[in-house]
């Protein structure tokens, strides 16, 4: 089989915290490798981490090779700075060295995926140029996030550039891939985590709550985080909702502030539970009773983005409550899902009072099977390049 390099923003977040990375990506990264690896292929990752510094004149990361769950890994040359004007010369300075390399290091017979980010279109536009084909990694288009009409024709013109897709959803598919060329769809992580040995907090001796939780973005343009806070309050006192995910310092402090708030006349529980990941993040899910994925329904982004998080509350045996939205409503998935068509909390609280906790329904069966789905449809889509 052929080697097949993998170009994304990942790093390995135990041991190299001096890079920047989004922790919610990694497990899908994780997951893609893993499935490029079952299929027969040798998969190498070359990193576009930035660094995760701002201070001084000049800082630097240099380049390095090791590996990570025995998958070999190049880091980059990253340079950064306290000074906006360096910080923005020395970026354009380092893509330039990383274009260098990939012209350098694509060996023919390589297969290439890059993992999509507004930051990874010089690499996109370097392998066009050397008519290198590739598969475009998309979870969604990001300028819709913010906005911004004229990045998003260049996003997409870049995303166009691609020779096939491995998207989250077919919503995004006439976007970025109006010529129908070969393309997979993988909603999020299909591994299904096996059962934990633990207590789940509503069997702890003197506890009858049903635990709630929501994992993932504090960034209010998503909106999730506030969202599931603000449930917590039109919720019974037979309710406990956590909050654990990432942000900025900004983000985290807002929300921590929102939780302190909506705590002092909420007859729920609700609690922040900070940063989890790995281990402890698959025993805290495994621990609570219903996910929460509770993104703002009417952005931009939500018409062809899937929210990784019900993947990951899937896999680790939960029930789901989630904003009724296209994108997940005809996914593989949608039948297994409860949903509220408003965006107010008393809607959102309704759902999760509507969730039996005790039917006995696991999910995981189902993922098996899209796990060997998505596997033959990789396959097809890594033949065509």
């Amino acid at each position: 089989m052929s080697r097949i390099i993998y170009v994304a923003h990942y790093s390995d977040p135990h041991r190299n915290a001096e890079r920047l990375f989004a922790p919610a990506a990694i497990s899908k990264m994780d997951y893609l490798i893993g499935v490029m690896k079952d299929l027969g292929h040798e998969v190498e990752v070359w990193s576009l981490c930035e660094i995760n510094e701002r201070t001084g004149l000049l800082t630097k990361s240099p380049a390095s090779r090791g590996e990570i769950n025995g998958v070999p890994i190049r880091f980059f040359d990253r340079y950064s700075s306290r000074y906006k004007l360096v910080r923005g010369l020395l970026l354009r300075y380092s893509e330039m060295k990383i274009r260098r390399e990939i012209s350098r290091g694509i060996k023919k017979g390589d297969k290439v995926v890059v993992y999509h980010s507004l930051s990874s279109l010089h690499v996109l536009r370097k392998l066009r140029s050397m008519g290198v084909p590739f598969i475009l990694e998309a979870e969604e288009i990001y300028s819709d996030v913010n906005g911004d009409r004229k990045l998003r024709r260049r996003e997409l013109r870049h995303m166009r550039m691609a020779d096939a897709y491995i998207l989250p959803t077919a919503l995004l598919s006439p976007e970025v891939n109006p010529g129908g060329r070969p393309e997979a769809i993988v909603h999020g992580v299909y591994r299904s985590e096996p059962k934990l040995d633990i207590i789940k907090f509503g069997n702890m001796p003197g506890e009858r709550r049903i635990h709630c939780v929501y994992a993932g973005t504090f960034d209010p343009r998503k909106g999730g985080a506030a969202a599931a806070v603000l449930a917590a309050e039109k919720l019974p006192e037979d309710h406990h909702v956590h909050i654990i995910g990432f942000g900025t310092e900004k983000d985290t402090a807002e929300i921590k502030a929102m939780i302190a708030e909506v705590s002092k006349r909420s007859a729920a529980k609700l609690t922040y539970d900070g940063l989890l990941q790995g281990e402890d993040y698959k025993r805290f899910l495994q621990s609570c009773d219903i996910g929460l994925s509770t993104q703002i329904p009417d952005a931009a982004f939500s018409g062809t983005s899937f929210p990784s998080k019900i993947l990951s509350y899937l896999s680790n045996g939960l029930r789901v409550v989630s904003v009724r939205v296209p994108a997940v409503e005809t996914s593989a998935i949608g039948g297994s899902i409860g949903y509220y068509d408003e965006q107010t909390p008393q809607s959102i609280a309704d759902a999760i009072m509507r969730v039996d906790v005790n039917d006995g329904h696991d999910p995981r069966e189902e993922l098996r099977r899209l796990s060997e789905d998505f596997a033959k449809d990789l396959k097809k889509v890594l033949e065509s390049v």
